[in-house]
């Protein structure tokens, strides 16, 4: 219940005092001045970005008509980012993950860019797994070569989402990276990615420049959802992986943050403010996100309890991923003001 359609989870504050929005900024300014970095977005949620990062050039929070996903919102700024600067670099991040460290995210990034900016590649970031997961999508890691003395590799495929079987297989042989949606390469890359591998979305883009508000909300309504991943990624046969470690989180549900937040001596994590207001007896193995208001739990294990002004959610841990099928019910019983 943190995150809402007006309030989503990049707007939350997850084990910081900055929000992931904030944090994500804060992170790609260390190697990207600020008045490089574009923001797309959608209507709804520019005055929140203003409130967040003051002093940010309106010029650069780019407007999505309506969500379509991640093709079509990173061909905006990638038709944007050409008119600007055709020699360009770009690299497309989600401001909603989480990253525990920052310095290794930032070398990371360095290496990314280098193997980018040397070549006509599409470059992508692998995350080490630590378990098998079948919520993410995974990158089959082929032949390995350096980029002054940086390990990057050849991208085999990408696998959606497998079952939990595949992913222990996955897990297993050593060759297989989590899908963190992370993408570099030059802007011509870029471009002639789109335009040979979705040319119907790239059409409908250099229609929309120059055309009046109403007709470019007409050319963009008509355009497919769809992720970069399927349109472009799981088809090009120049895509390169460079391997990273760094805390990472896609804050897919809430049982994922107990494999990124430190637990107590039972296994617990605590969220949210203040924390001193949770308290828990023979309790083991539980995650407390609370608001101010006192948490407290006895003979418990293994459960997500999540607090809001307005809400509570309580549910079993491996049952977190559920959360969206919950969202379903409270839609189909006319609940929207709880969304």
């Amino acid at each position: 219940p943190k995150s809402r359609n007006i309030l989503p989870k990049q707007f939350l504050k997850i084990g910081s005092n900055n929000t992931l929005l904030q944090e994500t900024y804060e992170r790609l300014k260390v190697n990207v001045p600020s008045e490089n970095i574009l923001i797309v977005t959608s209507k709804d949620y520019v005055e929140e970005i203003k409130k967040e990062l003051p002093g940010f050039s309106e010029n650069n929070i780019l407007v999505e008509p309506s969500p379509k996903n991640t093709a079509p919102a990173i061909a905006l700024a990638v038709w944007e980012i050409n008119r600007r600067d055709s020699d360009a670099v770009i690299g497309t991040f989600a401001s909603d993950h989480l990253v525990r460290n920052k310095e290794e995210f930032v070398k990371v990034l360095a290496t990314a860019y280098m193997a980018a900016s040397s070549s006509s590649d599409l470059v992508t970031v692998g995350i080490l797994p630590n378990k098998p997961d079948d919520s993410l999508g995974y990158i089959h890691a082929g032949s390995e070569f350096e980029i002054e003395s940086k390990s990057v590799f050849k991208v085999k495929r990408f696998t959606e989402k497998p079952d939990m079987t595949l992913a222990k297989a996955f897990l297993a042989s050593g060759d297989y990276f989590w899908n963190a949606s992370y993408f570099l390469s030059k802007v011509s890359t870029f471009f002639d990615s789109y335009r040979k591998l979705m040319p119907e979305l790239s059409q409908v883009i250099d229609k929309m420049y120059g055309k009046n508000e109403v007709e470019a909300n007409r050319l963009w309504f008509s355009l497919e959802n769809i992720a970069i991943d399927y349109g472009i990624m799981e088809k090009a046969k120049n895509l390169v992986m460079v391997p990273a470690d760094f805390g990472w989180s896609d804050v897919g549900n809430w049982a994922v943050l107990m494999d990124v937040f430190p637990k107590n001596s039972d296994g617990n994590v605590f969220l949210g403010e203040p924390r001193e207001n949770h308290v828990l007896l023979d309790s083991k193995n539980c995650l407390v996100y609370g608001n101010g208001s006192l948490v407290a739990t006895i003979g418990v294990s293994d459960l997500i309890i999540v607090q809001t002004q307005d809400a509570i959610l309580i549910c079993h841990k491996d049952q977190a991923q559920k959360v969206k099928n919950l969202v379903e019910i409270l839609k189909n019983e006319g609940k929207e003001s709880c969304l």
